[in-house]
């Protein structure tokens, strides 16, 4: 959580949006996940976390983002539509993608049970269509540095988005 919420202030600063409820929803995305509610039902996640959000009197850009920092849910899914998910998700998806580098998990042929193309892939479509204006290089290098374990993969990374952007071109 302190990565993402580091990350996405970060994101915030480089779109000119910085906002208390983009670094309230980095803070509580994850929140929902302690319960058992979402540990049994994992398709729940972020739409709980909203949920609790709004009754513990959150703002409702913190509630949205809350769940939308989790959009897309497929790879064609609806993106998250606020600022709040879209920096969230950004932050939270590029440090997945990062740490599963770090950690020599990366995806081959079909395998990918850590689900990091479509991460890649929800992070592209938000930037694209959401005309966010972000230098993902940067991005990769903030998020593996503030990763604990080091590890020389961001030509890796950068490839493999380079990878997931010419197979979305071709899909179109």
């Amino acid at each position: 959580t302190q990565r993402i919420i580091k990350s996405s202030k970060t994101i915030a600063e480089k779109l000119g949006k910085m906002s208390p409820s983009i670094e309230r929803t980095a803070l509580l995305c994850k929140a929902d996940l302690t319960s058992s509610l979402v540990f049994e039902f994992t398709e729940l996640q972020g739409f709980i976390g909203a949920d609790y959000a709004k009754i513990s009197s959150e703002d409702e850009k913190v509630c949205t983002g809350i769940k939308e920092h989790y959009y897309p849910l497929s790879a064609e899914g609806v993106l998250a539509e606020g600022i709040e998910g879209q920096i969230v998700g950004i932050a939270d998806k590029l440090d997945t993608i990062c740490a599963v580098f770090v950690g020599g998990k990366i995806p081959t042929g079909s395998s990918d049970p850590l689900g990091v193309r479509r991460a890649a892939l929800g992070i592209i479509r938000t930037i694209i269509n959401n005309k966010l204006n972000l230098n993902l290089s940067e991005l990769i290098k903030k998020s593996l540095d503030l990763l604990p374990q080091k590890a020389d993969v961001q030509k890796q990374v950068e490839e493999f988005f380079v990878q997931r952007l010419i197979i979305s071109k071709s899909d179109e």
